[in-house]
């Protein structure tokens, strides 16, 4: 075989070598910083601030599930459950989130959530009074 024959070798050996890389699934590059319960609360209070509730409830409810006692998920979530109008499940969530609380950013969150809730009950009893 002569010089150009092994070429041909090589760069078909080559061609096939890039083909059989490219057929795998594609790469998942993970952020795990992305996912953690204070992030997705973060995220959370942002869509809230912007009213884009559903969303807002996916943040607070993906939050929950990766850590179910964590107090500012259950805050996000009774403030969302209040605002679509079921106190009823607000103030649970806001209960969840006192029993779980850890520390007094925690707590003062609780409070603050309780306040919002209360607002709202507020709001809705002065419309109805009207």
């Amino acid at each position: 075989m002569g010089v150009w024959g092994r070429s041909i070798w090589g760069v078909l050996f080559l061609a096939w070598g890039l083909w059989l890389s490219g057929c795998g699934p594609d790469t998942i590059f993970l952020r795990p910083g992305l996912d953690t319960p204070d992030q997705h609360v973060a995220n959370g209070n942002v869509l809230l601030s912007q009213k884009k509730l559903d969303a807002a409830f996916r943040e607070f409810s993906r939050a929950q599930m990766l850590e179910p006692n964590f107090a500012p998920a259950h805050v996000g979530l009774g403030k969302i459950w209040g605002l679509r109008g079921d106190m009823e499940k607000g103030r649970a969530a806001m209960d969840k989130a006192e029993a779980v609380a850890r520390g007094e950013i925690e707590r003062q969150a609780v409070s603050e959530g309780r306040r919002f809730l209360e607002s709202l009950s507020d709001a809705t009893q002065d419309a109805v009074s009207e």
